[in-house]
């Protein structure tokens, strides 16, 4: 029984690394979007 478990987290973790290769110009702007969001947080608790 772990040993399908196993075989389907290796198959899960291999259609997240397809997709985050197949999105990986989404994935810079979605950093992007992110740290751009973070910084006035920054801002607001380091004046």
């Amino acid at each position: 029984m772990s040993i399908t478990n196993e075989k389907l987290a290796c198959r899960a973790i291999s259609e997240q690394v397809e997709f985050l290769l197949a999105s990986k110009q989404n994935f810079g702007i979605i950093l992007t979007f992110l740290l751009a969001s973070a910084t006035p947080d920054l801002y607001w608790y380091n004046p």
